[in-house]
């Protein structure tokens, strides 16, 4: 399997978005967007499996996150065109969409503004409009806190994020307990195997590689309304939920389940937030974008 691990295009404005690649460029390309925080940094399962099935995955950053640049004043929407024109310089006409977690949205407002191109939009665990309160009943308290801050104490979630980034940088261990009380037990046996671990704590790191405004930004939109009708979103939807997700719980995935016209839906009784980092339902999922 081909890796480009670290690859960036300049776009119109002058920023550069950052992105990693994934297999061979002749196959059937996904473009992947993390969650929230996240960056480019990934790994699949098998060095195998993208061959086996077909695909190329090409993971975007955000503004803010990793290589890219931050945007001022950017909207989910506003994310569409960045995607265009990566899209564009790669020569991709059409392509598959997978969104993780806070990378859900902006998976969805592609499809929203760019349904001839977009073949189909997968998710996993992803969020819904977080600005609905009855959607956050589930949720860990302290993510509630987390959300609620984000809305009505900016400089409160600012602090937040800032800790965060130290503690990864420099008390790693700090920062894994402290997610971990927000976390599944599901979830924390997942981070408790070293190579896993190993990996997500590098994909958070970078994901602060510049600071904190990409994760501030992302916070602060998936708080507020989207944009979009859901409602108006044709393109083939499939969505993955853990049942025993307490970052993103069950009741989004059944909002944006009973919401979205096209939308076959999974969810799994035995699994929680992380399905991207377990190699059974990364497995699964790519596997069906490929069908």
């Amino acid at each position: 399997m081909n890796t480009n691990p670290d690859c960036s295009i300049q776009l119109t404005d002058g920023r550069t978005l950052g992105f990693s690649r994934f297999g061979e460029a002749s196959a059937i390309p996904v473009l992947m967007f993390h969650g929230t925080p996240g960056s480019r940094c990934f790994a699949f399962p098998s060095n195998t499996l993208l061959d086996d099935a077909r695909l190329q995955v090409i993971l975007l950053e955000r503004p803010g996150y990793g290589l890219s640049d931050v945007r001022d004043g950017r909207t989910i929407l506003s994310w569409v065109d960045d995607v265009a024109q990566l899209a564009d310089a790669l020569g991709l006409a059409t392509f598959h969409l997978l969104g993780l977690s806070g990378g859900g949205p902006y998976a969805l407002a592609c499809a929203h503004q760019m349904s001839d191109r977009v073949l189909s939009v997968n998710l996993a665990a992803s969020t819904a409009p977080l600005y609905l309160s009855r959607l956050r009943k589930d949720m860990a308290l302290s993510n509630k806190l987390a959300y609620y801050v984000a809305r009505f104490v900016p400089l409160a979630i600012r602090l937040n994020f800032l800790f965060n980034r130290y503690s990864l940088f420099h008390k790693p261990v700090l920062y894994l307990e402290k997610l971990f009380t927000q976390l599944s037990e599901w979830d924390e046996a997942l981070l408790q195997e070293p190579d896993k671990q190993a990996l997500f704590l590098q994909h958070m790191r970078e994901a602060y590689r510049q600071g904190i405004d990409g994760a501030v930004s992302d916070i602060q939109l998936l708080m507020k309304p989207w944009g979009f009708d859901l409602a108006e979103i044709k393109t083939p939807i499939r969505l993955w939920q853990g049942e025993l997700d307490t970052m993103v719980p069950p009741v989004m995935g059944r909002y944006l389940s009973e919401r979205l016209p096209n939308c076959k839906s999974e969810f799994i009784a035995d699994a929680g937030h992380l399905l991207f980092m377990d190699d059974r339902h990364m497995n699964a999922i790519l596997s069906t974008i490929c069908q």
